[in-house]
């Protein structure tokens, strides 16, 4: 989630925050208390990041919020609850069933950042809401692209080819949908 969150800074950046440390006094909620939401608090605080936790499952978001001294709320109060930054790290944007119930896009506020990892390599139901209602979405694609140059960085010493990156995916995962 390292290079996620590395993404994120660059979205955020992006849109006009401060180049330097875009996550610094952003309100970041994360809904999920599995591996990935855990990765991602913990990065988040770590940059100066106001993180929130929401999960169904109420003891162990709390138990999360508590190990990272960060806030939790109930699931049910997710769609009054003030963010800059959605992340959807689990599938509690799918019902059992595996539709896109668990989430309704009232949850969406025009002009957030939304990362919904939950369909990788594909933007999620909810992530394309997100897009048509006018947020900012970083796609699963940009973020398997950001791991992949981390990668590359790490083994050759030397910074990726994005373009090159940008292409393999394409040729692996088919065409992304429109990018904002």
């Amino acid at each position: 989630m390292r290079a996620a969150l590395t993404a994120l800074e660059e979205t955020l950046a992006r849109k006009g925050g401060a180049a330097d440390k875009p996550l610094t006094g952003r309100v970041v909620l994360i809904i999920g208390a599995n591996a990935s939401a855990r990765a991602v608090a913990f990065g988040v605080r770590k940059r100066g990041g106001m993180p929130i936790l929401a999960a169904r499952d109420k003891e162990l978001a709390q138990s999360l919020a508590g190990q990272f001294k960060c806030r939790f709320v109930p699931f049910e109060a997710i769609y009054s609850t003030t963010y800059d930054v959605l992340v959807v790290t689990s599938g509690e944007s799918q019902g059992n069933t595996g539709e896109a119930a668990g989430l309704h896009p009232g949850i969406l506020r025009n002009g957030s950042v939304v990362l919904d990892v939950t369909h990788s390599p594909r933007l999620s139901p909810l992530a394309s809401e997100a897009r048509a209602r006018g947020c900012l979405v970083l796609s699963p694609r940009q973020v398997l692209q950001a791991v992949a140059a981390s990668a590359v960085q790490l083994l050759t010493g030397q910074p990726a080819d994005q373009a090159a990156l940008a292409a393999a995916l394409a040729r692996a995962c088919g065409a992304e949908e429109d990018q904002a």
